[in-house]
């Protein structure tokens, strides 16, 4: 019996372990060794194999770290994550976290190539916060729109984790980079003038410290202001600060109603920065030494240096060095003020995204519940005073506040901060930005606008390269696909058009040419041939006045026999035929409107054609008419402004008859009336319009 309870018990036991195993979850993280060193040092072999027996979580192999200690000293510097990760797996004991420690350097490179790979892919990555919009095009994000509760974050840190005018979040902002101006307060004569200074006063302030360093002379400081011009990370950032004052932005994108984007740092405001960092260049106040950003704030605390704009690492450095008293000498400020009267100042940082592939490893509820963790307000204050990095989490910094009221200054600076555009294409855009501004700084330092200006110009063209072309945003697109849709289902609706019906006699024909019947279609060769027929009698059967019903009959004979010479003279000559083509009549359509309708006299239509027999017969008096029309379609049609589809009592009633008779009788050199019929005869197949009824002037038929 007694054996029988042991076993019971054993089975009870394995069973509760395999249930425990089988909900047991693992998740990968990807982060940079974002904790400064506590020491300059180099760690030795063993130092890392310690490291890494104590901490069986980090990924990161022994042959990688040994291969590369400036590398392995980062990782070992790494002390308050690997706290938290043991902490967070102590409170949730179904969950192993695995870490892998990446460099910043190579870290977009090595991301990119794990998204392509189901079995290295991490479920949680630290991305740059410009790199964000470059993995959701690739469609290597999980959205995280319903799980992130926006009020815990500054809205401009949340920018970063969206593309350009999109609401869908696809990260949590973690660690934050904005920039502020550190300065020294003894070379600062008020400093109640830097709450509200803009770029004047700011200009002032560096002139009169520069002038108390000069009569000072057993300073130790070497410049009132100093910018850092070496091949390092931070060339554009610098240069985006003062852009940004200036009211510049770097990339412009529109949206309608094509979607492009273009660079436009070389603009007018862009070139104002350059000029008022010259002149501060040339007064003696800014120095821009061919140094890191390092080595720049070294010499900051070494008191080498009166301003300097940097991060909010730089606090953790001075407590190091100078300890809690450090604010007594020391205190940090905002940018000035631009000349469009409004702040700003550069925010970048970290975010932390859950990879798609958390979904098919069933990790994507526990990713989101760390990536909380992580961001959560005690973690973030903790991290934040380890890393020296500002926390993304609001609550987390005012309770950082608290500690220290000095750190509102990046409070109010997050206000006014804004984050470069999030564009997939923005890494070769920075990339190629910052080469190229190494020689722009140059230039400023030199006092070399021209080539400044010029090189800025070449970059602003290569970064367009870059750039997308101009594409229809999915919205347009969207909108013209129901328009087509739409449109095709109106002309299936109508189905097709129906033909003109033929007429079965000459009386039907007849009776079209009075105006109060309906249009229906005459074949020419029934008029050609209507003397076979009892013209009088149909028309007096009709009712018809019999030389009304003559001459309208007759003027359409006439118009084809000298539209078939024009046809027979043109046959031949291609150049003539396509001037004929090209210049068809527009607003003279009332003219042969008149010949149809008898409305002019009959011995005038008789004259006229005549004379347009005559001009068949000169081919060149033919070539100057049509060049006269050429001229009338250049010149008069934009004086005239007629409109081409006028009634009969509109046109005869309106300015514009006389206006285009006015016109064609100026010139001299023409018979008005010719040009006025030719220009409307010269055209295979031209439709004139009076009223309801049109006629089509071709070789087969005409409709009224």
């Amino acid at each position: 019996m007694k054996n029988k309870k042991i076993e019971i018990f054993i089975f009870i036991l394995l069973m509760g372990t395999l249930c425990t195993s089988a909900q047991e979850k693992t998740l990968t993280i990807w982060v940079m060794p974002n904790e400064p060193l506590w020491k300059e040092y180099t760690p030795s072999d063993n130092e890392i194999i310690k490291f890494l027996n104590a901490n069986p979580n980090v990924l990161n192999t022994k042959e990688e770290l040994v291969g590369n200690k400036e590398f392995a000293k980062q990782v070992l510097a790494q002390t308050e994550i690997l706290k938290h990760i043991k902490e967070y797996e102590k409170d949730n004991p179904h969950v192993k976290i695995r870490v892998k420690f990446i460099e910043w350097s190579k870290a977009l490179v090595e991301i990119d190539d794990a998204i392509s790979s189901d079995e290295i892919a991490p479920d949680i990555v630290q991305l740059g916060s410009t790199w964000t919009a470059y993995f959701i095009e690739k469609s290597a994000l999980a959205e995280l729109s319903g799980e992130v509760d926006e009020t815990l974050f500054y809205k401009s840190s949340l920018k970063s984790c969206k593309t350009h005018n999109s609401e869908e979040i696809y990260g949590l902002p973690w660690l934050i980079d904005i920039r502020v101006i550190y300065y020294w307060k003894d070379i600062i004569k008020n400093e109640d003038v830097l709450q509200t200074w803009n770029i004047t006063d700011f200009k002032k302030v560096c002139k009169d410290s520069h002038a108390g360093i000069n009569i000072q002379k057993n300073t130790s400081m070497k410049s009132v202001f100093a910018i850092p011009i070496g091949e390092d990370w931070n060339l554009l950032h610098n240069f985006a600060i003062w852009l940004g004052i200036f009211g510049n932005e770097i990339i412009e994108i529109h949206d309608f109603p094509l979607q492009s984007k273009n660079a436009v740092f070389n603009n007018n405001d862009g070139l104002d920065a350059v000029r008022f960092l010259m002149d501060l260049c040339n007064c003696g106040c800014l120095q821009l030494p061919e140094d890191t950003t390092n080595g720049i704030e070294e010499k900051f605390k070494e008191h080498e240096y009166g301003m300097i704009i940097t991060g909010p690492w730089l606090v953790k450095e001075l407590e190091k060095k100078y300890g809690n008293e450090w604010s007594k000498n020391i205190s940090m400020t905002l940018p000035p003020i631009g000349p469009n009267n409004e702040r700003f100042t550069f925010v970048g940082g970290s975010n932390l995204a859950i990879l798609k592939i958390s979904h098919e490893r069933d990790n994507f509820e526990e990713a989101v519940k760390f990536t909380k963790y992580l961001t959560s307000t005690d973690v973030q204050f903790d991290y934040s005073i380890s890393t020296g990095l500002f926390p993304s989490n609001t609550n987390a910094m005012y309770k950082l506040i608290g500690r220290n009221s000095i750190y509102e200054v990046f409070d109010d600076g997050m206000k006014y901060g804004k984050p470069y555009i999030s564009i997939p294409e923005w890494g070769d855009v920075e990339k190629k930005m910052t080469e190229d501004l190494y020689f722009v700084w140059k230039n400023i330092r030199d006092g070399d606008f021209n080539s400044a200006k010029s090189k800025l110009d070449s970059s602003s063209k290569e970064v367009d390269e870059t750039l997308f072309p101009p594409r229809f945003p999915p919205w347009f697109v969207l909108v013209l696909f129901m328009l087509v849709l739409f449109i095709v289902a109106i002309l299936v609706l109508r189905g097709p058009k129906p033909k003109p019906s033929q007429p079965d006699s000459y009386g039907d024909i007849v009776g079209m040419l009075i105006p109060d019947q309906p249009a229906r279609l005459i074949p020419q060769q029934f008029i050609l041939k209507h003397q076979v027929l009892n013209l009088d009698e149909i028309l007096i059967q009709k009712g018809v006045d019999l030389d009304h019903g003559r001459k309208c009959v007759n003027a359409i004979k006439e118009v084809f026999e000298v539209s078939k010479m024009i046809k027979d003279l043109t046959i031949k000559n291609k150049k003539l035929n396509n001037l004929l083509i090209k210049y068809a009549p527009l607003p003279t359509r009332m003219w042969v409107l008149e010949v149809i309708y008898g409305t002019t006299n009959g011995q005038g239509n008789n004259i006229l054609l005549e004379k347009w027999k005559d001009v068949c017969k000169d081919k060149n008096k033919l070539v100057e008419i049509l060049k006269n029309i050429e001229r009338y379609e250049k010149e008069g049609d934009k004086k005239l402004k007629c409109d081409y589809y006028p009634t009969k009592e509109r046109w005869l009633k309106g300015r514009r008859y006389e206006k285009f008779r006015k016109f064609l009788c100026s010139w001299k050199e023409i018979d008005t009336n010719i040009f006025i019929h030719i220009y409307i005869q010269t055209t295979r197949e031209q439709v004139f319009y009076f009223k309801h009824r049109k006629i089509r002037v071709n070789e087969k038929e005409i409709y009224l």
